[in-house]
This record gives structure tokens, C-alpha cells and sequence, in this order.
């Protein structure tokens, strides 16, 4: 090692040269035995406290490969958690925890950090990354419902027009099984009836998710807008939905007599 070269450049990194021997004498140190993660960590730590950010991470990012080859994954989780402390924007690293705790089985905490890594590329504009990382938030937890609402509509938003729908195909089918989540499906119908309008069966089926949920005017609407007063199969749920809403004013009309 070059001694009065690298002073000089630790020097001219670091203002008034202050920390420049102590970060010489530990280069030297980690020269002499590179497989001690605690001396390397000290150099991390100087670098960040200097404001050196990117030479922090540099550091801080080989002693979490370096526990994660060794299979010290709780160690590298504490690693690039420090990292995010001094340098909050750097997402590929939530994006490595994610991992991290998928490994450990710890999904609730992998999911927090997908959906901040989600979020920052949505923010930046990053669009081919939201979905990539949404799909794995997705495949840690197949049956939450809601990670999978979340990409269907980004593949919506960003133009994924035929994959979106496709998700919304299987959100619609698996919300079905329980009926628990009745107002996210007939949002989810809304969608798909977007793409098929012509599709009678579907809407025939959200008109009665619409009756169940005691909407009539909705109901009323999509049928005489679709001139499906008369179809046999809609008639009768048209005269449910008139009575319904019939129902419904006189309730509000005499709100005691729905005591009664």
C-alpha cells in the first residue's frame, strides 16, 4: 500500500484531513486481515460520518455479502439496515432485505419492505421495476388479496391492459368462493365488464351483487342502459331491484318503521 498516496486522496475527501490517520491505520489493518468484518465495518462507519455516502455503502454493502455467503443473515439484515439509516434513498437495499426476510420467514416484515420499494418506483416513475417487485410481494403471499389488487392496477395504470385484466379475472374468481369482500368484487366486475362489455353473464352477476349489497339504482341503471328490461333473464332481477328501491324510500320516508 502506497501510504503517502492514499493520505493525500483521503485527504482531499475528507475536510481539513481530520479522521484521515485513524482510517489509514484501520486500511492497513483490513489489508493485513480482510476476513475481519469488524474492521472494515469502522471503515463504513468513518466514511458515513464523514458524509463519503457512497464509500460507506460500498463497505457497508461487502460486509452484508460477506454475511450473507456465510450464512449470517441476521447480521446482514442489521447491515443493511444501518445503510438505509445514513442513506434512506437507497431502495435496492429495502429491496435486499425483502429477500432477506422472505429467507427468514419473516413475511410480514418482507412485505413492509416490498411495499416501500413499490412505492418509491411508482414514484419515480419506474415503471417496469413497480411491477417487478409487485409480482414478488405477490408470489411471498399468493392468498393477500390486496397485493394482488395492487398489481393488477399497476399493470392497469401502465398500459399492461391484457395482463391486468387477466388478474382481475382471478381476483374476481377467488373473491367468489367467500363472498366476504363483496364491495372490492364489484369493483373488480366494473373492471372486467370494461373490457367485455357484451358479456350478459357478468352482468348479470354484478346486477345481483349490486341487489346484495342494496343498490338498487345501480342495477336499474346498467339494465335500462344495456334495454334489458324484457331479457328473461334480467326481468326478474329489474322488478327486485324496483322493489327494493321502493323499499328503500319508504324507509327513508318513516324511518321508525323500520323498527317496527
Amino acid at each position: 500500500m502506497k501510504t503517502n498516496g492514499l493520505v493525500t486522496k483521503l485527504k482531499n475527501l475528507f475536510a481539513k484531513g481530520r479522521g484521515v490517520g485513524e482510517l489509514v491505520q484501520l486500511m492497513k489493518m483490513s489489508e493485513e486481515d480482510p476476513t475481519d468484518m469488524r474492521i472494515k465495518l469502522k471503515i463504513g462507519e468513518i466514511y458515513f460520518k464523514k458524509k463519503q455516502v457512497d464509500q460507506g455503502i460500498a463497505i457497508f454493502k461487502e460486509v452484508g455479502e460477506h454475511y450473507i455467503k456465510e450464512g449470517f443473515s441476521l447480521k446482514a439484515v442489521a447491515i443493511y439496515k444501518n445503510i438505509l439509516k445514513f442513506s434512506p434513498g437507497s431502495v435496492q437495499f429495502n429491496e435486499n432485505l425483502a429477500e432477506l426476510f422472505t429467507k427468514l420467514s419473516m413475511p410480514e416484515d418482507a412485505m413492509t419492505q416490498y411495499r416501500i420499494v413499490i412505492n418509491y418506483y411508482q414514484t419515480h416513475q419506474m415503471k417496469d421495476d413497480a411491477v417487478r417487485v409487485s409480482r414478488a410481494l405477490v408470489q411471498l403471499n399468493p392468498e393477500n388479496i390486496d397485493n394482488r389488487l395492487k398489481l393488477a392496477e399497476l399493470l392497469n395504470i401502465y398500459g399492461k391492459s391484457e395482463e391486468a385484466f387477466a388478474e382481475y379475472q382471478l381476483l374476481a374468481k377467488d373473491l367468489r368462493k367467500d363472498m366476504k369482500r363483496l364491495d372490492l368484487l364489484v369493483d373488480i366486475y366494473e373492471k372486467i365488464i370494461l373490457k367485455k362489455p357484451d358479456e350478459k353473464g357478468l352482468l348479470r352477476e354484478l346486477c345481483i351483487f349490486y341487489l346484495k349489497l342494496r343498490d338498487p339504482k345501480k342495477v336499474l341503471r346498467k339494465i335500462e342502459r344495456m334495454k334489458l328490461k324484457d331479457d328473461p333473464e334480467f326481468a326478474p332481477i329489474y322488478e327486485k331491484a324496483l322493489s327494493l328501491e321502493q323499499t328503500l324510500a319508504k324507509n327513508l320516508e318513516n324511518p321508525e318503521s323500520t323498527h317496527e
